[in-house]
């Protein structure tokens, strides 16, 4: 290890020590630079890549605490913002950090980089971390991911060459911060499908890692239609999860409000809290197909009647929830039909919803994204 490099890392140690985190962020994103400048440059005098091979610990080990120190300096001005003491340039850390990172993939995915490549998904999984601390930047993150994919060439699915060419701690991370994006993007298929294959992959005894990609999977599967278990729940230490799942599955707009409420600072320090509401959606479209199949078992099985009154409607939400206008409730039956949950049109003259006679409320894991 070079003793520049050295100096610089026992430098930002000293600072984070201190808790000077733009120091110590400074000190360590100039580490890295010196690292990068002599890898090059070892790299051409040798040439030879396999000479080298034993910077790939150390580049990922040094540009991960780079990403650590970017977000303790990000929040600490944050904390600062939010006292009147900061300014608005805390996303600058963040944004420096993920150049550094997309310069460490581009080297990674160079055509005669092996075997440096192997450390290409750990730098891509480091942007999806900066970019979704930031809200921001996933332009960064596209290009890095499309660089990686067009290294491995189109022989062969990109979920093949994951699984050939890199470590599974590094790609169940892969699968994870790519979910979590789609959830936050309202891709809640891609959510699905990607969170599903972190959880899958996911070693048997690490609880802690499951608990983790549980925490988003729940919100995306409760979306499309899948109620999770209370055993799966408590099993994980997710109870704040039951009183939501069992509101949304069975049309309890009331009871969701209050669990919310109740789950309100957990929720919040998840990330999850607007991701939940959400949900009001289905459980609106739950409670809304309650009343349209009550209804029509009060008129007989055999009922060819598609037509239901909104004043029907009104009566349950008024049943759960502070009393609500007509138009309001009309409002509500329209947004659901504009977004799928219900199939049929509203006859505002007659003040009455006329559903389809096929698949009035279609699956919901065949409603959007």
């Amino acid at each position: 290890m070079p003793t520049d490099v050295v100096i610089k890392v026992l430098e930002a140690a000293r600072h984070r020590e201190g808790e000077d985190y733009e120091a110590a962020f400074k000190a360590q994103k100039d580490a890295v630079k010196l690292l990068m400048t002599e890898f090059k440059n070892y790299r051409v005098e040798k040439g030879e890549f396999s000479a080298t091979q034993w910077m790939l610990p150390i580049m990922e080990t040094m540009h991960r605490d780079l990403r650590k120190l970017a977000f303790l300096t990000y929040d600490a001005e944050e904390e600062r913002a939010e006292g009147g003491d900061g300014d608005e340039g805390s996303e600058k850390w963040l944004k420096e950090a993920l150049i550094e990172m997309n310069q460490a993939l581009q080297e990674c995915t160079r055509g005669d980089m092996y075997p440096y490549g192997a450390g290409a998904l750990m730098f891509l999984n480091e942007m999806y971390n900066i970019s979704i601390k930031a809200s921001n930047f996933f332009g960064f993150v596209d290009s890095g991911e499309r660089k990686l994919r067009h290294s491995f060439g189109e022989d062969q699915p990109f979920d093949t060459h994951l699984h050939k060419t890199f470590k599974m701690a590094h790609i169940i991370e892969y699968y994870f911060n790519s979910g979590r994006r789609s959830l936050f993007q309202a891709k809640y298929k891609e959510a699905s499908k990607t969170l599903s294959e972190a959880f899958k992959w996911c070693y048997m005894d690490s609880v802690s890692n499951k608990r983790q990609i549980l925490l988003y999977l729940i919100p995306v599967k409760m979306r499309v239609g899948s109620r999770p278990s209370v055993a799966l729940l408590r099993k994980y230490g997710m109870e704040q999860f039951i009183g939501i799942a069992d509101a949304i599955g069975n049309g309890n707009v009331q009871l969701l409000e209050s669990e919310l409420l109740r789950g309100q600072a957990d929720f919040v320090r998840w990330g999850l809290f607007m991701v939940l509401k959400k949900l009001r959606i289905i459980a609106f479209r739950n409670l809304f197909r309650k009343v349209y199949l009550i209804i029509h078992k009060a008129e007989g099985t055999e009922a060819k009647s598609t037509v239901v009154e909104i004043k029907a409607f009104k009566v349950a939400l008024d049943f759960q929830v502070q009393e609500t206008s007509i138009d309001e409730v009309e409002c509500m039956v329209a947004n659901l039909i504009s977004q799928g949950y219900i199939k049929g049109y509203i006859s505002h003259k007659l003040g009455k919803v006329v559903f389809s006679k096929k698949g009035p409320f279609p699956p919901l894991a065949t409603v959007g994204n």
